[in-house]
């Protein structure tokens, strides 16, 4: 988690890396995904070929949040989920 750009997440998955930008005003919005083996500049995003990936990446923010020490910096909160059907 990392509060600039209007709240950013990022997950590191062998040699898959998951990107969420503008949490705050975008929680919904879907994950970025990059192949950094075969995409090491994150130039092509390969959201479509893994949507079965989405709520796992929102389960792993879930579990592994901890709460910011200054107010302004948390924007991961309780009702954080990416879309219809995804959050719990």
């Amino acid at each position: 988690e990392y509060p600039a750009r209007g709240g950013q997440l990022a997950i590191r998955m062998g040699n898959l890396k998951a990107v969420k930008i503008e949490v705050v005003d975008n929680p919904h919005e879907y994950w970025e995904i990059y192949d950094l083996q075969k995409d090491p500049t994150e130039s092509e995003n390969i959201a479509s070929s893994h949507m079965d990936m989405m709520a796992l990446f929102d389960r792993i923010v879930r579990k592994e949040h901890v709460s910011a020490h200054l107010r302004e910096w948390e924007f991961v909160g309780r009702n954080f989920y990416t879309g219809p059907g995804e959050g719990e």
